[in-house]
């Protein structure tokens, strides 16, 4: 059975460059980093990386320069902003 990471009491972390909830938000909880859309106001599906898999998905989106991978760039927490969630 995998384990299934609880975002209900996640800091979600907006993207800098979001514009008319168009962008990602982004939070740290049990060890997984959670994604979700912007304008679906915290009700919509939540995709759930391991730390491997977000280094993977971050680095491929910025080879092909997507409008996503400038919003995930700046939505990545800091180190420092995991560590005070623990």
């Amino acid at each position: 059975m995998a384990l299934k990471p609880d975002f209900s009491h996640a800091k979600w972390r907006k993207s800098g460059v979001s514009s008319d909830g168009g962008c990602v938000e982004v939070a740290y909880s049990d060890g997984f980093i959670g994604v979700r859309d912007t304008k679906d106001s915290g009700t919509g599906p939540i995709l759930a990386f391991n730390k491997r898999e977000w280094v993977a998905s971050s680095k491929a989106q910025r080879r092909v320069n997507s409008p996503t991978s400038t919003c995930a760039r700046r939505a990545r927490l800091s180190a420092s902003d995991r560590d005070a969630e623990n």
